[in-house]
């Protein structure tokens, strides 16, 4: 039985060897010509365990909407990413960063609340427009010679979304009341990697819950932490220009104070703070995440930032009013919606 045992192990950990060994390489595959977002769901699809996932992040609407702000954070370090967005000049000032990503976040919430075997759902239609934008990236970066939108880059994004809300659920307060939350949450994603296209030699999602922390922890260590470590000035003015332009949703988000936050969550060495500022932004996210990891106060904690986080973000999709005031755009009919 140990035997047995043993070479299961064994096996798990070639497979994961082999995944980050694809991921490192980042080939330029043009894949998304022919991926299956326009499809079926897959076999092995769980109605039950995806809908478990989308529980999950609305009884932790804002620790994990944290824990994805500090993955889109991160993973615009990775030179191909940064690249395909520098390309498609959306993403380089503050104004053009808040469209983009509420646009994205808008879809995300979608997947998140709506019934996703329903073709005329709107989570249905989001995933196609997802995989259709992408596709034209794709095309436009190989014709540019660019580079693609990797199989490598998808799955690095995918870790974006569900990476340090699976690893850092202590540092969070992230609420796990049931092993089987997890599960939902890595078959969420699992499904939603599969509908734009990545393959499942790719998706850091097909294995269990320890398997997939696995994987997590050496996409983080092996691949985001070199490049963080040495972040590049594109990289720079790139986050710099998400947080403030993200700080027409959240006014509390401040750039050296968010960074060094996101820094620390990676386990990374932090920078001195040049003003008291960004310091106190960076001590207020601290303190807040540690009460939520405590059991009584965190409770009724929890639940009030995740009403008013998910009010704050309600208003922004439909009414941005301050990015107006900031940015001049309109107040209306802004955002790309699902």
């Amino acid at each position: 039985m140990q035997t047995v045992t043993r070479r299961i192990t064994q096996q798990h950990t070639n497979d994961i060897d082999e995944q980050i060994r694809l991921l490192k390489e980042d080939a330029d595959e043009p894949n998304l010509l022919h991926g299956n977002a326009m499809g079926e769901l897959p076999e092995w699809f769980d109605k039950e365990k995806f809908q478990r996932g989308q529980q999950f992040f609305n009884a932790n609407y804002y620790a994990l909407f944290v824990s994805k702000l500090c993955g889109l954070f991160v993973i615009l370090a990775i030179p191909r990413v940064l690249k395909i967005l520098t390309m498609t000049r959306k993403s380089s000032t503050p104004s053009t960063a808040f469209k983009r990503y509420m646009s994205t976040l808008g879809h995300m919430l979608t997947w998140y609340n709506e019934d996703i075997t329903d073709k005329e759902s709107g989570a249905y239609k989001s995933l196609k427009a997802v995989y259709a934008k992408h596709s034209m990236a794709n095309k436009r970066g190989l014709s540019e010679k660019n580079g693609s939108v990797s199989q490598s880059s998808l799955a690095i994004t995918q870790f974006g979304f569900m990476g340090f809300g699976l690893l850092m659920q202590d540092k969070l307060g992230i609420n796990v009341r049931d092993p089987k939350d997890l599960e939902g949450f890595i078959h969420f994603w699992r499904t939603i990697g599969y509908m734009i296209g990545i393959e499942d030699r790719y998706n850091i999602c097909r294995g269990t819950v320890e398997e997939t922390k696995e994987t997590c922890r050496r996409v983080l260590k092996e691949i985001l932490w070199p490049v963080l470590k040495s972040p590049s000035q594109e990289f720079r003015e790139m986050t710099s220009a998400l947080l403030k332009g993200m700080w027409a949703m959240i006014i509390f988000l401040d750039v050296e104070g968010f960074t060094a936050f996101t820094y620390e969550l990676t386990g990374l060495e932090i920078n001195k703070f040049t003003n008291w500022w960004s310091k106190a932004v960076y001590n207020f996210q601290k303190i807040t995440h540690k009460i939520l990891c405590s059991s009584i106060i965190g409770h009724f904690l929890r639940i009030f930032l995740n009403y008013e986080l998910w009010l704050t973000v309600e208003i922004s999709l439909r009414y941005p009013i301050l990015a107006y005031l900031k940015f001049g755009m309109p107040n209306k009919s802004t955002l790309e919606t699902p």
